[in-house]
């Protein structure tokens, strides 16, 4: 699995939690289970930045 963008212990934007989604997706045509466990993460990341945007 390559590494994302996201490997910071600190929270990071939400504009940044997209973008590494963004990044990490492009392209991608079949998900290996690692892979899908590594999105959930980013968009719990991504979920958590909106919570504090709000």
């Amino acid at each position: 699995m390559s590494p994302t963008v996201l490997e910071r212990p600190t929270t990071p934007s939400a504009e940044a939690a997209n973008e590494a989604i963004r990044q990490y997706v492009a392209d991608r045509r079949t998900w290996s289970q690692a892979e899908l466990a590594e999105l959930d993460r980013l968009r719990a990341i991504w979920r958590t930045a909106q919570e504090r945007r709000n």
